[in-house]
């Protein structure tokens, strides 16, 4: 606290503060490595023509409370950026892996909102 940092002397105060403010070498790059550049970026040929819904879905900003609309599976899972729909991945050939609920969506949608 500040009166306790005023009994010591300047320079070891000043210094204290220097190393409790200080951010390393590390942190520095990893903030200038998520600075925006002034290039433009160029947009995805997929993204300028995606149809978007505004049906008033809200996705959770918490991934572990997703779950497939479908199946209720919480693993695997493919988010729909057209609908805000959430299913599950893909079955294997062997019927393990996925609940396949959205493909099943893309298709009951008549492969509209990929």
């Amino acid at each position: 606290n500040d009166s306790t940092k005023d009994t010591f002397p300047t320079q070891v105060a000043l210094s204290a503060d220097a190393i409790l403010h200080h951010a390393g070498l590390a942190v520095q790059q990893d903030l200038k490595a998520w600075e925006l550049d002034d290039e433009p970026k160029p947009v995805s040929k997929f993204a300028e023509s995606l149809p978007f819904v505004d049906n008033g879905v809200t996705i959770s900003p918490d991934p572990s409370t997703w779950k497939c609309e479908k199946s209720g599976a919480t693993d695997n899972l493919w988010l729909n950026l057209s609908t805000g729909f959430i299913g599950g991945g893909r079955k294997n050939w062997d019927g393990s892996g996925g609940s396949n609920g959205a493909l099943d969506y893309y298709q009951e949608t008549g492969e509209r909102y990929p």
